[in-house]
């Protein structure tokens, strides 16, 4: 009798115990499952993270390089433009050389026997009636020096073409007649202004532009010679001179 109340008590209790246990397994596996989708979530994001991260490294230095290229560009673009200035400049200073050389050599075939100098530059300025300047291979005459009053400009100086008679170059001069050679293609502003004993002005057809106030102050019965059709025909019409065809 003993005995079988003991067995019956051992049944009891695994009826109850053993639920417990089973159940007790189960939360254990639902919590494990859980804690496993947790971390692989944060995994993920962690992945995420890290990709967003490298390709905004990869972005900016993307961005870095392009730029550095854009500035060696500009770089190169500039020191391309200043060398073909310098070659520009080197090229007039040696034309303008070859010019003087050519001078030069003109002035050494015509010097006397035992002559062992050659007038320089500088001393057939101060000889010359006119001061002037050089430009780009060109004279613009700028201030008349001379006592002739009747006058036919040069053609060149110094072997150099004269372009220009320069503002107020004659200002004042008690000059009578002018001959403007061919070679002259400008007369500056205020040219003859106050020329006032001026008669006659021969201007070629070469020049194509007379400043304004060329012949303020002169006399009002100036005659310009020119050629028809020529710019100084129209400009001694505008202005009211008498027109003597050349």
């Amino acid at each position: 009798m003993k005995k079988t109340i003991q067995i019956l008590s051992l049944l009891i209790l695994s009826v109850i115990i053993i639920p417990l246990l089973f159940s007790a397994c189960n939360n254990s596996s639902t919590k494990t499952e859980s804690n496993s989708l947790t971390d692989s979530t944060t995994d993920q994001n962690i992945n995420i993270d890290s990709y967003e991260q490298e390709i905004a490294y990869y972005t900016e230095l993307s961005q870095s390089l392009q730029n550095e290229i854009l500035i060696l560009k500009e770089e190169a673009y500039v020191q391309a433009c200043e060398k073909d200035i310098r070659i520009s400049e080197l090229e007039k200073t040696v034309e303008n050389l070859q010019k003087t050389i050519s001078y030069l050599n003109n002035i050494e075939s015509i010097r006397p026997n035992g002559d062992l100098h050659s007038p320089s530059l500088d001393q057939m300025v101060s000889k010359s009636d006119y001061e002037y300047k050089q430009i780009d291979g060109y004279i613009i005459i700028t201030r008349y020096l001379g006592k002739e009053t009747d006058i036919t400009l040069p053609s060149e100086i110094g072997g150099l073409p004269v372009y220009e008679i320069g503002d107020y170059a004659f200002k004042d001069c008690s000059v009578l007649s002018v001959t403007i050679p061919s070679s002259i293609k400008k007369i500056g502003w205020f040219a003859f202004e106050g020329c006032r004993g001026l008669e006659s002005v021969t201007i070629p057809s070469s020049v194509s532009s007379i400043g304004y106030g060329a012949f303020n102050y002169c006399s009002s019965s100036v005659q310009i010679v020119c050629d028809q059709g020529s710019y100084a025909e129209s400009f001694a019409q505008s202005w009211g001179f008498t027109i003597i065809p050349n």
